[in-house]
């Protein structure tokens, strides 16, 4: 019986501690959503939404535009991560762009970030309310 109780009381308190990490993410709002302050635009953003940003015609579109476009001018970069972060906004257009990963240097990542600029994008919402939304792209590329 005392087996179980200890069982119990180590299940709430990693349920507590479960509970606690989640609401430290960021600020919640009246929406239900978790936001945050940019650091680069020090605007709000959400960061986890009902529904998230899309490219209009589904991400198929976008990974055919970086497959077409993307040049490689890096000789010793044949393969990498590449990781861009930024914020779709209620009206689809996109602000705040940066680099998060770039082992190439900036170059493969600067035309990424030029690429998400020329595809259209729908925005993200928040209890049916279209809000910013910060988003973080992970793109693997292998030129070999």
């Amino acid at each position: 019986m005392d087996s179980q109780i200890s069982k119990m009381k180590n299940l709430l308190a990693i349920l507590i501690v479960l509970v606690a990490a989640q609401t430290g993410f960021g600020q919640t709002d009246n929406d239900g959503c978790p936001s945050i302050i940019d650091t680069l635009t020090h605007n709000k953003v959400f960061t986890f939404v009902d529904k998230m940003p899309e490219v209009d015609g589904g991400m198929e579109v976008l990974f055919k535009e970086l497959f077409t476009n993307i040049k490689s001018q890096n000789k010793d970069c044949y393969s990498s991560k590449f990781i861009v972060a930024f914020i779709v906004n209620p009206d689809g257009k996109l602000t705040g762009k940066r680099i998060v990963r770039d082992q190439c240097g900036d170059v493969i990542a600067n035309q990424i970030l030029e690429i998400i600029d020329n595809v259209k994008w729908i925005s993200g919402s928040c209890d049916d309310k279209n809000v910013s939304v910060l988003f973080t792209l992970p793109v693997t590329i292998d030129f070999r």
